[in-house]
C-alpha cells in the first residue's frame, strides 16, 4: 500500500503491474472533496488493449496498444480496481494538466491528485488456494520481463542508426562531413560562396560572418552551451511559423487508424 500525489505536470507510463504475487491492483482517490475534479484537468487512469507481435525469435508477445479503451477520472472516496494479468492489464496515469495562463479558474492547487493505492496478493505458501510455480510463471510473462528481453524491438518508431559521412564502423578515420558541406573542416578556409547560398536560406547572415562563428565557437568550446538568438533568418523563420499555425488549426482524428490513414503522421509507440 502506499499514498502517491500527483501535481500539474506529473504522469505515469504504461505499465502492466506485474511484480511478485500482485493479482487485484486498487485505487483509493482522495482528490478535493470541496472542488470536484474536472475531466479536463487529466489524471485519469487509462486502460489500454493488447497487440500479439513477433519478437526476433519468432516468440509471440503482447504490447499494448496506442489508444486506451477506458478513461476513469479521480473523484474523492472513489474506488477503482482491475486484474493483474502480465501482459494484459497495460495501463497508465494521464498527465495532471496546469492551468492555462491569464484564465481565471480555480489555481493548479486544486489539481492535487492523491490517491492511496495497493495490490491483493495471490495466496502464498501455507496459505489456502497457494498453487507452486504460479508467482514465478506469472512473471515470466510481465511487461518488465518482456521489456528486458525483448530491448526496444517495438517501440515504434524504431531506432535508424546512420553512420556521419557513409563511413563503416570499422573504420580508423574521423567522421567526414557530408551534403553542402562535404568538402570543408573546421580546419580549412571559411565557408565557400555555395555553402553560403545554402545557409543564407535558413540561418541570419550575422551568424555566417567569419567574426561570429568564431565567437560561436569559442563560446561552445568553454562552455559547453550556447543560446543563439533569432537563429534562423526572417524570411524563413515567418514562413515557418505560418505553416505551423496552418497546421495547428487542423484538428487531427482521434483514432491512431484514423491518423495514420487519414493523414501523414505515425502515432509513437508504446503508449
Amino acid at each position: 500500500m502506499a499514498i502517491n500525489v500527483y501535481t500539474p505536470g506529473c504522469h505515469l507510463l504504461c505499465h502492466d503491474d506485474v511484480i511478485g504475487s500482485r493479482r487485484v491492483s486498487y485505487i483509493l482517490y482522495l482528490t478535493d472533496p470541496d472542488r470536484p475534479w474536472k475531466c479536463e484537468w487529466g489524471g485519469a487512469l487509462r486502460l489500454y488493449p493488447t497487440v500479439v507481435q513477433k519478437d526476433k525469435e519468432g516468440k509471440e508477445v503482447k504490447v499494448p496498444g496506442p489508444d486506451s479503451v477506458l478513461s476513469i477520472p479521480p473523484a474523492f472516496n472513489q474506488l477503482s480496481f482491475f486484474a493483474v494479468q502480465p501482459g494484459e492489464s497495460y495501463h497508465d496515469v494521464e498527465e495532471v494538466f496546469a492551468q492555462s495562463s491569464g484564465l481565471q479558474h480555480d489555481g493548479d492547487e486544486a489539481r492535487v491528485r492523491m490517491a492511496i493505492s495497493g495490490w491483493y496478493h495471490i495466496p502464498q505458501k501455507g496459505e489456502n488456494g497457494y498453487v507452486k510455480g504460479l508467482e514465478e510463471s506469472l512473471a515470466e510473462r510481465s511487461s518488465l520481463q518482456q521489456l528486458q528481453s525483448s530491448g526496444d524491438q517495438f517501440d515504434m518508431p524504431s531506432r535508424d542508426v546512420h553512420q556521419y559521412g557513409g563511413e563503416s564502423q570499422e573504420t580508423d578515420k574521423p567522421p567526414q562531413p557530408a551534403g553542402p558541406l562535404a568538402e570543408q573542416t573546421k580546419d580549412e578556409a571559411p565557408l565557400s560562396e555555395k555553402d553560403l547560398d545554402f545557409l543564407l536560406k535558413f540561418i541570419a547572415p550575422t551568424y555566417l560572418t567569419p567574426d561570429t562563428l568564431e565567437s560561436v565557437s569559442a563560446t561552445f568550446g568553454n562552455e559547453c552551451s550556447i543560446c543563439l538568438d533569432k537563429f534562423l533568418s526572417q524570411r524563413f523563420s515567418d514562413a515557418l511559423k505560418t505553416d505551423i499555425v496552418k497546421q495547428e488549426v487542423q484538428m487531427l482524428p482521434l483514432a491512431t487508424s484514423d491518423i495514420e490513414s487519414q493523414t501523414s503522421w505515425r502515432m509513437a509507440r508504446p503508449p
